[in-house]
């Protein structure tokens, strides 16, 4: 039976009943944590003349308690240090972390359920998995691996996992790994909050903290309008006490309010305007259902420096608490309490203590597990993003603490996924010209670089504020671009040509001598002092009230004022049309037919291409029945030559040839020929 602090066990050891291969009570050190759904690992402190020193090695496994309440937990070694006065660190990964080393190379079908998702990690893992896998977790969701990953990948911490689909707490136990509904209790504990002291660190952050809410509902139907509370100038405070006063505006417009009301006649009308009392009621609902007027608890209590305080009768209670635990924390300020939940332990095994427990919302650097539910308020903001950004870099460069090498040569420093350089691919190398990380080996190509003439070489920045003189870019993509100041985007230059396609801001000086602000599109130039060069290029210019077409130094159109002025060029259209009337080919055909006097539709108008003005018959193609007036003069029935008069009337045809200034008589009883 184990009755050592510290046992060291073979690295095929499954068991861990006996004493291994032997105890290290000479142990300078050693420390547990553990995070809730994230990090489980001891670091040891060990001299170099303890008696197991040479049979610490890695890949072996120590076995501690990891609190004071629960049996031994292995933890593999993956990192001893080089020896520093005498003793070496060593770090070691809970067993459960073995599961990074199998693979399930894809579920046979999506998994409705934790349980489902668990038994597949177990039946289609390659190698098969010596773990079990347990849960208790009752929500359904869908969840399939359409690539091969790792257990501890599908675990937690991407997205689609088991905890981010069904979420829950783990346990991990030896070579069980349990997903609970909630891995914790409360414990009946309860901490007073507030006070300030240098060995009790508080986060107090009041960005999204609020004393109260201005609710509203708001619809531009016909039975709509704006709702909101008539009393206390239709604020709703949240409970508790504050000296100062922070109001979120809170839209209930989304709500369902809808009700069905009958009249004396027995018609039923749907009504979705809330009254006040039901707009009350929800602001009322949300402000419980977020905790409006309760600060987030963030508290990292250290029993090392609280020991000897006055103040540590009021957190001893605390070393009762177990990692997930739930413990109610009071807010004698404010007059309220909340709940918050026991997310870090760090362990000293050697005394049988608590170091350390933080408290806080729940978080996880496997995945993370609680969603801001009911909140109304979407957190679109670039801080947002950087948190996110932010865990994840944190995420990456904790996880790399369980594996990598690093080697010093005279001139180099490299980090690498390999003891053998040549062997490596993914490698950090830091000479005199730079930092750079290559993910095929140590010669690169580097494709992340901070290099020693001053620039980053990056295919993916992520940043809060960019400040720079001149941002130089092929692509811009994102939801929206802000300008703070006229001109701040001063175009897009095209290289090849050293045209400027895009421009905007002071465009140059209007008619009146006033500087004028717009933007202008097309082929630009500018001027030494920035403005348009108005001598050359072709481009459309848009100022406040005013869309000019610009040829060169001159406005050949415009649009301002409902007016379209063309100074100088052609207005082309299959069909004219104006606003409110007929277009032009139905006036004229009206009165073709109005001519004809029939008030038949048999005739049809044409405008031709060289400037024929033709009337005809529906069904003719232009040969036969035709009048034909031509802008070079001529009239005519038939298409014939230019210029000529050609009549016709049954078989009696006269033509008028306008080359000789005769004219022809043709079909009549006699021809004569005048000329």
């Amino acid at each position: 039976m184990v009755d050592s602090l510290i046992i060291l066990f073979d690295q095929n050891e499954q068991a861990f009943t006996s004493n291994g291969l032997g105890a290290l009570p000479d142990a300078a050190s050693c420390i547990v944590t553990e995070e809730r759904n994230g990090e489980y690992e001891v670091e040891m402190e060990y001299p170099l003349t303890g008696s197991h020193f040479h049979d610490i090695q890695k890949r072996r496994i120590i076995g501690v308690k990891p609190n004071p309440y629960d049996d031994i937990q292995p933890f593999r070694i993956y990192s001893i240090t080089k020896p520093i006065n005498g003793i070496v660190t060593v770090h070691a990964a809970h067993l459960s972390y073995d599961t990074s080393g199998s693979i399930v190379k894809l579920f046979p079908a999506a998994a409705g359920s934790a349980s489902a998702a668990m038994s597949y990690l177990k039946n289609f893992s390659v190698p098969s998995t010596p773990f079990t896998f347990f849960t208790n977790v009752g929500k359904t969701g869908t969840m399939s691996v359409p690539k091969p990953s790792s257990i501890r990948s599908l675990l937690g911490g991407s997205d689609g996992s088991i905890l981010d689909t069904f979420g829950g707490e783990y346990l991990f136990d030896k070579w069980k790994i349990s997903l609970l509904e909630s891995r914790g209790a409360n414990r009946g504990v309860t901490i007073r909050y507030g006070k300030n002291m240098t060995d009790l660190e508080q986060e107090e952050n009041d960005t999204d903290f609020y004393t109260g809410v201005y609710p509203f509902w708001y619809s531009e139907s016909e039975d709509g309008g704006l709702v909101t509370l008539s009393a206390n100038n239709g604020i709703v405070n949240a409970p508790g006490t504050y000296d100062f006063v922070k109001i979120m505006p809170l839209d209930l417009s989304s709500e369902n309010f809808s009700k069905e009301t009958t009249d004396s006649e027995g018609y039923t009308t749907t009504i979705e305007k809330p009254t006040e009392a039901e707009l009350l009621a929800a602001a009322q609902k949300y402000i419980a259902d977020n905790k409006v007027g309760i600060p987030k608890v963030s508290l990292d209590v250290s029993f090392v420096m609280l020991a000897q305080s006055e103040e540590y009768k009021d957190f001893a209670r605390l070393e009762t608490v177990k990692l997930c635990d739930t413990v109610t924390v009071e807010f004698e300020k404010l007059g309220v309490k909340t709940t918050a939940k026991c997310i870090k332990t760090v362990y000293n095994v050697l005394t049988g203590k608590y170091n350390s427990i933080e408290l806080g919302e729940p978080k996880s650097s496997l995945a993370e597990t609680v969603s801001n539910q009911g909140t109304l308020i979407e957190e679109a903001s670039d801080k947002s993003y950087m948190e996110r950004a932010i865990q994840n870099a944190t995420d990456l460069i904790m996880s790399g603490k369980l594996g990598g090498y690093v080697t010093v040569t005279k001139n180099e420093i490299y980090i690498a996924d390999n003891k053998d350089l040549d062997k490596a691919t993914k490698v950090w190398r830091w000479n005199s010209g730079g930092l750079g990380y290559s993910s095929t080996g140590k010669d690169g190509p580097f494709g992340t670089a901070i290099t020693s003439d001053g620039k980053i070489v990056a295919d993916y920045i992520t940043t809060g504020n960019l400040d720079c003189s001149v941002l130089n870019v092929s692509n811009i993509h994102g939801d929206s671009i802000l300008v703070d100041t006229i001109g701040a985007l001063d175009g897009i230059n095209h290289k090849s040509d050293g045209y400027q396609y895009i421009k905007t801001g002071l465009l140059g000086k209007d008619p009146r001598g006033m500087d004028e602000y717009g933007i202008a599109v097309g082929k630009i130039t500018t001027s030494t002092d920035g403005s348009l060069d108005t001598t050359q290029g072709e481009y459309v210019k848009i100022t406040s009230g005013r869309v000019s077409f610009m040829q060169n130094n001159t406005e050949v159109a415009y649009m301002s004022g409902g007016k379209l002025y063309i100074a100088n060029g052609d207005v082309e259209a299959s069909d004219f049309k104006f606003t409110g009337g007929d277009s032009i080919k139905a006036q004229l055909e009206a009165l073709a037919e109005s001519v004809n006097g029939n008030g038949t539709s048999s005739l049809s108008v044409d405008v031709g291409g060289i400037g024929w003005l033709k009337i005809t018959e529906s069904s003719s193609s232009l040969s036969g029945s035709a009048v034909e007036l031509g802008s070079t003069g001529g009239i005519r029935i038939q298409n014939i030559g230019d210029g000529d008069i050609f009549l016709q009337a049954g078989l009696a045809k006269i033509q008028m040839h306008h080359d000789t200034g005769k004219v022809t008589l043709s079909g009549l009883d006699a021809t004569p020929v005048f000329g």
